[in-house]
């Protein structure tokens, strides 16, 4: 799993990648004591809380689904996109940030020093919102301004609720710093509860406003509990950060010092890798979302949205399977190399049978629910829904192929991956002019199956072949 292969939530990938290296140090025995915490209850605990998350993040959508308008939920998800785009450079740091504090962990043990690393990171940290800053002034200015017209009087709601989801994603940047340390702590357990914590104080409070009845500014409101549950996360953050990391000594600081000048050049090597992955898995699923508005009316734009989000919340809980596996997967790798040709094939096929059922049932079901539940938006057509479904099946096998191979704690698609999305994104650009919100969904197959749906698939097995003894 990556964002090189699929978009997903950059907490996700982070725990991943940490997941992948702790293990790779306990399994060679090099892990020191009181280093990582990378036993059995923080490994099985952080991933029931993701799930968790995961679970209450998909009930989170339907809701929303419920509050807003069409045409707000059409904003909602050109905001969602937006942020997406905003979020990529964070994307790209935070893995490699969190694999560099279990680096340190390991390798320096008592020695490093967390706090003062921290002080180096957010420096990074700090660039990563300047720049993403920029970036949301320009397409305020531009894209929003043209799209959903935010700066017309009639509309002041409209750009307030920008204002606070903006504002959200930077206090996200910022504070995702603290999350790395921790990730890097293998403090999964907890890390993952504050995340499921705050995401289910949103869902509460949307079920609240649900119950009150509120007929005007739903999007403003909503976007305002999203500001609170994202404060009260990074409330939450902090205070673990503060309690679990000590201040050091001045033996502990120089080490950590020329820890951090050492790692420096690797660390700039293996984020430049992960920008183009996480600039190409954005492209990929997102220049649809990007340039709809501009030829079709905000309710379809709003059922283009619900629609491959329902698809891509029961990819994302499917993929959970291959996250709860990863650490067997890196433990075989070295041990089992038999078990490992078993498990992974196990896994594929599983989660390819569960992607077909669930993408059957929004198929045949979506609508039919979304009528019991009075949702004025509605999914796309059956034929629609069917171009999605093969998408989706066939993102689950180059998926969960990429990720045996990031076991090697590698990126070796991240070029490819960016290739294929600047290719969607001129794709987008040709086909949605003539086939509507077809077009998009055209673009996103035709630059997969060009080359990551053949090409992973078929690195693992040849990977398989040298190590699974296939």
């Amino acid at each position: 799993m990556c964002s090189a292969l699929v978009a997903v939530e950059p907490g996700a990938v982070a725990f991943l990648m940490c997941v992948i290296f702790a293990h790779l140090k306990c399994s060679s025995g090099k892990i020191m004591k009181s280093a990582i915490r990378s036993g059995k209850e923080q490994i099985l605990m952080g991933v029931i809380y993701k799930a968790l998350f995961m679970l209450i993040t998909s009930i989170n959508a339907l809701v929303i689904v419920k509050l807003l308008t069409p045409e707000e939920l059409g904003i909602w998800y050109i905001f969602m996109a937006l942020q997406t785009l905003l979020f990529i450079l964070n994307s790209a740091l935070t893995p490699n940030i969190s694999r560099q504090y279990s680096i340190a962990f390991t390798d320096i043990g008592e020695g490093f020093d967390p706090r003062l690393f921290h002080t180096k990171v957010i420096i990074i940290y700090n660039k990563i919102i300047l720049v993403a800053t920029v970036m949301g002034v320009f397409f305020t200015l531009t894209y929003l301004n043209y799209v959903v017209d935010i700066f017309r009087l009639g509309n002041a709601s409209i750009l307030l609720s920008w204002v606070i989801v903006f504002a959200s994603i930077l206090l996200e940047i910022y504070f995702t710093s603290y999350e790395c340390a921790l990730n890097g702590f293998g403090e999964f357990k907890k890390v993952n509860k504050v995340n499921f914590v705050s995401r289910l104080i949103l869902t509460l409070s949307i079920f609240t406003l649900l119950l009150s009845d509120v007929q005007s500014n739903c999007l403003l409101i909503f976007c305002g509990l999203y500001f609170f549950s994202n404060i009260t996360k990074r409330v939450m953050i902090i205070n673990l950060f503060n309690h679990t990391f000590k201040d050091r000594g001045l033996k502990e600081s120089r080490k950590t010092v020329d820890f951090f000048e050492r790692i420096r050049c690797k660390l700039q090597k293996l984020s430049f890798l992960s920008l183009l992955s996480s600039i190409g898995g954005v492209l990929i699923v997102r220049s649809g979302m990007f340039i709809l508005p501009f030829y079709v009316p905000m309710d379809q734009v709003a059922s283009y949205g619900l629609t491959y989000q329902l698809f891509e919340l029961g990819f994302n809980v499917i993929f959970t399977i291959s996250i709860i596996v990863t650490p067997a997967w890196i433990s075989a790798y070295k041990n089992n190399p038999e078990g490992l040709k078993k498990s992974f094939t196990w896994v594929k096929y599983i989660s390819l049978l569960l992607m077909l059922i669930c993408g059957l049932l929004i198929t045949f079901l979506g609508n039919i629910i979304l009528e019991f539940a009075d949702v004025e938006t509605r999914v796309q057509s059956v034929i629609f829904c069917f171009y999605l479904l093969v998408i989706f099946v066939l993102q689950v096998n180059h998926s969960i192929s990429g990720q045996l191979l990031t076991i090697q704690n590698k990126i070796p698609f991240a070029y490819a991956s960016f290739l294929s999305g600047i290719f969607a994104l001129i794709l987008s650009g040709i086909l949605i002019k003539y086939y509507s919100v077809f077009g998009a969904i055209y673009a996103i197959l035709i630059s997969q199956l060009i080359y990551n749906n053949w090409k992973w698939p078929y690195e693992a097995y040849k990977f398989l072949r040298v190590h699974g003894n296939v």
